[in-house]
């Protein structure tokens, strides 16, 4: 009950293969490792314009999408 009325509504993207496949891409593509990738691919997936990321190489555009290291 609650994932349904709390947590589902506040999700963008919900993995799926493409999703994994996207990643695995960037992964060969950017040197980022798999997860840091796939928080990019969804990123990129919801449309997001800036994702802000300490871990990620501030002032990169990957596929139009902006990293910004936030500090």
């Amino acid at each position: 009950l609650y994932f349904e009325e709390v947590l589902n509504p506040m999700c963008g993207v919900y993995p799926d293969s493409e999703l994994y496949r996207k990643a695995i891409r960037l992964q060969h593509d950017t040197g980022y490792r798999f997860y840091d990738a796939l928080v990019v691919a969804s990123a990129l997936e919801a449309g997001c314009k800036t994702l802000y990321s300490e871990d990620l190489q501030d002032g990169r555009k990957i596929e139009g999408l902006s990293i910004k290291n936030p500090f």
